[in-house]
């Protein structure tokens, strides 16, 4: 099916229902956070007249997703665009191509298993990097990082039907991450000490 996810909206993404207007092949799906809607017009980013006709071009367009079942999106997806991290990993497990919006300015530390996955993705920082990377994951159907994500999905288990064994895997990942980088002495911001191996 033709159809791109596309996950919360930031003001890298506002542009992007020009792209599923230009591409009508292509359904655009938008599913925003449930708390982006208020927290854009508390923030004055947006008034409620400019949310309105946005929210209304999508409507014409493509749809807008406010339901939290979305596995079956994710199988029916051609490829995701995000700004957020919150669906990398279960979006990653598809093995479809996902287009990373990336803020520059953040500083984030990412645990290893999520940049090795996150890296088998298509990170953008800038509008001519986004308008590439759609013309080619999504117009052109070309990925290039196909068998780069194909081999940290298997390394990372994640097309395993083991969900809480990935999940303990995962997390121990990341408290070894936080260990070892973070806090190389063995204390983590709250105050307690890791009890190292």
């Amino acid at each position: 099916q033709n159809r791109v996810f596309k996950s919360r909206k930031n003001t890298n993404i506002f542009k992007n229902v020009e792209y599923a207007k230009k591409h009508p092949e292509v359904k655009g799906i938008f599913k925003p956070h449930p708390l982006l809607r208020s927290h854009l017009a508390k923030s004055g980013f947006m008034t409620m007249r400019e949310l309105d006709d946005y929210y209304d071009e999508w409507r014409k367009i493509g749809q807008i997703c406010k339901s939290g079942d979305y596995q079956e999106l994710f199988l029916g997806s051609l490829a995701m665009l995000t700004d957020s991290g919150s669906f990398l990993a279960e979006y990653g497990a598809t093995g479809k191509p996902l287009i990373h919006l990336w803020c520059t300015e953040c500083n984030v530390d990412i645990p290893l298993p999520t940049k090795k996955l996150m890296d088998s993705f298509y990170r953008v920082t800038n509008k001519s990097e986004l308008e590439a990377a759609l013309a080619m994951v999504v117009t052109s159907r070309v990925d290039p990082r196909l068998e780069q994500r194909r081999d940290t999905i298997a390394e990372l288990e994640l097309g395993s039907t083991d969900a809480a064994g990935n999940i303990v895997r995962y997390l121990e990942g990341v408290m070894r991450h936080v260990r070892d980088v973070i806090s190389p002495v063995g204390i983590i911001p709250n105050g307690e000490i890791l009890r190292r191996p």
